[in-house]
């Protein structure tokens, strides 16, 4: 054999077709290339090999190139290899995703379980304003652990503890016994970072806290804030939380209502009725008289949307749009 400068391309070409056409048989050139690498180190071991097996036509250069070629060619094979054994490690993936297959109805349920959306981009760089809360967020898909709110929650989930006399245990065990329900309720929450998922019960129990307490500004039942409290304090209800409520009602910032409805639970040893978050939420959103009876809400939002679809207009403000049409 002539080793030259198409050497390098006669392996490549000779080893590719021994390694994807059947019919080429046993890989003779590929297990060749292979041995000749292991016993060969350096030219003084190509030298050895030259005086009858061998027949060289070059300069030491040329050698030491050919050498490279031979290691380069062992490398491809592997490669080659570590690729044959990724598809055949997808095959059986698949064939075992295939056997554990979920039933139409079990599909079917798992969807139902979704009720907040991270919505797509070509929604949301329409208006980024819109869907993206400016003052807190709620729930994984903003969080942001350097927004100033955060310490607010702290302190008010200190203040909502230190009221109902419960510890943070009993909260927490609450909530995990949901924990599974709650995550199925974001739709997206494999694409938030592990950082923020990692910390989802101590998240969803500081969001709820806060929003529980941000609910009950509008009966004014919060007593054991300073009076100059920045979000708690009648300046707080002015100035701040109409912020709040504007990110309350935006989509990716919803908190599951199951979370709001367990930590009420604990609060007060189940003796509250079952409408009696729907209820919080109706009266800090609406201004007018709405019925609560108004089936299962999965978050604020959707209970500020069936408010809306049940209420009546005042059939004097009706009467004075349709004189001022005519």
């Amino acid at each position: 054999m002539v080793v030259d400068d198409s050497t390098e391309s006669m392996f490549f070409n000779m080893t590719a077709f021994e390694r994807f056409h059947v019919g080429a048989g046993n890989e003779v050139t590929t297990s060749y290339i292979v041995f000749m690498d292991s016993i060969i180190g350096n030219h003084r071991d190509v030298g050895l090999l030259c005086f009858k097996p061998v027949e060289l036509l070059a300069n030491q250069k040329t050698i030491m190139a050919g050498t490279g070629c031979i290691v380069q060619i062992n490398e491809d094979v592997k490669n080659m290899e570590g690729l044959s054994t990724e598809k055949d490690h997808w095959i059986v993936q698949i064939n075992e995703d295939l056997k554990n297959m979920e039933g139409l109805s079990t599909e079917k349920d798992h969807w139902n379980k979704g009720s907040i959306y991270k919505l797509p981009a070509s929604l949301t760089d329409t208006n980024k304003k819109a869907y993206k809360p400016q003052t807190v967020s709620f729930g994984p898909y903003h969080y942001d652990p350097l927004n100033p709110m955060e310490a607010h929650k702290h302190r008010a989930l200190l203040h909502f503890l230190k009221r109902c006399g419960k510890s943070v245990e009993l909260f927490v065990d609450a909530l995990a016994e949901v924990e599974s329900d709650l995550k199925d309720s974001y739709t997206l929450l494999h694409s938030v970072p592990k950082e923020v998922t990692n910390i989802f019960l101590q998240m969803m129990i500081l969001d709820g806290c806060f929003m529980l307490e941000i609910l009950r500004t509008a009966a004014h039942v919060l007593d054991d804030y300073a009076p100059n409290d920045p979000i708690f304090s009648d300046h707080g209800r002015l100035h701040v939380v109409p912020f709040i409520k504007r990110d309350m009602l935006m989509l990716e910032n919803q908190l599951p209502m199951l979370v709001l409805e367990k930590l009420v639970a604990v609060e007060h040893d189940k003796a509250k009725d079952a409408g009696f978050v729907t209820k919080l939420i109706v009266k800090f959103l609406c201004s007018c008289n709405v019925s609560v009876n108004m089936g299962k809400c999965v978050h604020v939002l959707d209970v500020y949307r069936k408010s809306l679809l049940q209420h009546e207009p005042d059939p004097k403000y009706i009467r004075h749009k349709i004189r001022s049409i005519e």
